[in-house]
């Protein structure tokens, strides 16, 4: 996981995601503990089409830091706290970066 910097992995069974397994879950546990034992069952789970307003504030809501993308049932990806963060800091360059080359 930290080779890939990833902090949540999904845990699919029959192509269906059926919990998520964090890298804090991980650390905390003892080494003779099972995936099945260390995963979120039933993590937040959003379609791909959500609106991302909505699933942001239902994320603040949970106080969760990611939730898990499906496409019909299927695995389409995972949105963090650390996406969003990246994508606001961009938004917020584009749009009151100074002009001109001049520092504000």
């Amino acid at each position: 996981m930290e080779q890939h910097a990833f902090h949540h992995v999904p845990v699919r069974e029959d192509g269906r995601v059926v919990g998520l397994v964090s890298e804090r879950d991980l650390r905390a546990a003892p080494p003779d503990r099972t995936v099945g034992d260390a995963l979120c069952p039933r993590p937040y789970t959003v379609e791909l089409g959500a609106p991302l307003a909505g699933v942001l504030r239902e994320m603040a809501r949970r106080r969760i830091g990611s939730a898990v993308v499906v496409r019909g049932g299927k695995l389409a990806g995972i949105l963090t706290s650390t996406d969003v963060c990246r994508a606001l800091a961009e938004i917020l360059e584009d749009r009151f970066q100074p002009r001109g080359g001049e520092a504000a």
